[in-house]
């Protein structure tokens, strides 16, 4: 055993450094119902960062964040997930859900995520929500309309560049939104 890996197992006791990863963890049928999460060891109780990833509300990958939530977890000894969903889709024949489907969606992933931390003796008490662009107006309306009724109480969002005003007009003349 060399000293760096002496003295790492060494903190890593004294300062709850390390994490368990899950990944690929299937909460529906459809191929993007998955989520991937981290949780920190020697911890029973804990927060989560929950990111969801933007992409038009038809594209993108929870492995988009991977990095993010993989180090968020690491230096902050806090949960994480990734968590992907259904796709409004481009056009009809690539629709797999409306926007209720995909709040759904994160709902069911927020419950198997509570779900899977208490498998593991860890109590999550809330959680923070954060994405950009689709991701983030996701986070904002799950947030908002589940606050008090959701598996994991949401205490915070964090929106980068996500839409939260419908009725503007530039949002539908500016860009190509698909």
């Amino acid at each position: 055993m060399s000293i760096i890996t002496a003295v790492s197992a060494f903190f890593a006791g004294i300062f709850n450094i390390g994490y368990t990863e899950m990944k690929d963890i299937a909460y529906g049928s459809a191929p993007n119902q998955k989520f991937d999460l981290w949780l920190p060891k020697n911890v029973t109780e804990t927060g989560i960062i929950i990111y969801i990833h933007g992409g038009g509300w038809n594209m993108g990958s929870k492995n988009d964040y991977r990095e993010h939530a993989e180090r968020s977890c690491r230096e902050y000894n806090i949960a994480t997930a990734t968590v992907g969903y259904r796709f409004v889709g481009k056009d009809e024949s690539t629709m797999e859900t409306d926007c209720r489907g995909i709040l759904e969606d994160i709902g069911s992933a927020v419950s198997l995520i509570k779900e899977k931390a208490k498998e593991k003796g860890i109590t999550i008490t809330k959680a923070m929500f954060t994405g950009a662009s689709a991701g983030a107006h996701i986070s904002l309306l799950y947030a908002y309309k589940y606050r008090g009724t959701a598996p994991i109480e949401p205490v915070a969002v964090i929106d980068f560049c996500g839409p939260s005003d419908f009725n503007l007009k530039s949002f539908y003349l500016t860009g190509d939104k698909n």
